[in-house]
C-alpha cells in the first residue's frame, strides 16, 4: 500500500512525458524512483501531522458536502463540486496515497502501547473484567479496587483492557464500563 501513491504519480508523470516528449521522456522508474523518494516522506509527515483526519478537516474547511451533486445531475454537479472546491476533491485523491502510511504509523502506535503494557497482571485484568460484567453502566474506577488494594493496582490491568478494546472510558476518565462487543463475546463463552 506504501507504493501506490508513487506508482499511480508515476504512470501519469511518465505517460504526459511520453504524450508531450516522446521517446526522449525519462524511463518510467526514474519517476517512480523519484517520486517515491519525495512522495514517502511527505506522506508520512502528512499523516502523522492530520492524525488521519486529512480528508475530514478539508470536508470540514469547506463548509460541509455540497448538495450541488443532487441539484445538477451527476455528472455535472460533480463538475461544479470540483470547479467550486478542488481541496476536498484532491484531499479524497491523496486519502487514497495515506493508506499505507497509516497503516504503518498504527502498527508501530500498537507495537509501542504493547511494549509499555508489558507485564501487566492478566489475572487481575479478567478479574476486572467479571467486577464489570456485574454492572450494567459505568462504574467508578476506586469501586474496581479490591478490599486493601489501592487505585493504582487497578490502572494497569485497566489501561491493559482498554488498549485491547475491552473496555471504554469516560472522558472525565473516572468512569469504566464494559463494551457491548466485550459483553457479547464473553455471553457466547
Amino acid at each position: 500500500m506504501l507504493f501506490v501513491g508513487p506508482f499511480l504519480m508515476a504512470c501519469i508523470f511518465w505517460f504526459a512525458a511520453w504524450h508531450f516528449v516522446g521517446s526522449d521522456a525519462p524511463a518510467w522508474t526514474t519517476w517512480f524512483w523519484g517520486l517515491f523518494s519525495t512522495m514517502i516522506p511527505l506522506l508520512f509527515w502528512t499523516e502523522y501531522r492530520t492524525r488521519g483526519a486529512l480528508f475530514a478537516d478539508a470536508v470540514i474547511s469547506s463548509g460541509g458536502a455540497s448538495s450541488v451533486p443532487y441539484l445538477a445531475g451527476p455528472e455535472l454537479g460533480m463538475l461544479i463540486s470540483f470547479a467550486t472546491s478542488p481541496r476536498v476533491a484532491a484531499s479524497g485523491f491523496v486519502e487514497l496515497f495515506l493508506v499505507g502510511p497509516r497503516c504503518v504509523l498504527e502498527a508501530f502506535g500498537k507495537l509501542r502501547g504493547a511494549r509499555r503494557l508489558h507485564g501487566v497482571n492478566v489475572d487481575r485484568a479478567a478479574e476486572v473484567v467479571a467486577d464489570l460484567r456485574r454492572f450494567d453502566q459505568g462504574v467508578p474506577i476506586h469501586r474496581l479496587a479490591h478490599e486493601g488494594e489501592g487505585i493504582t493496582a487497578v490502572l494497569r490491568p485497566l489501561a491493559y483492557l482498554l488498549f485491547h478494546d475491552w473496555v471504554g472510558i469516560s472522558a472525565a476518565g473516572d468512569r469504566v464500563w464494559l463494551n457491548s462487543d466485550s459483553k457479547r463475546t464473553l455471553s457466547g463463552a
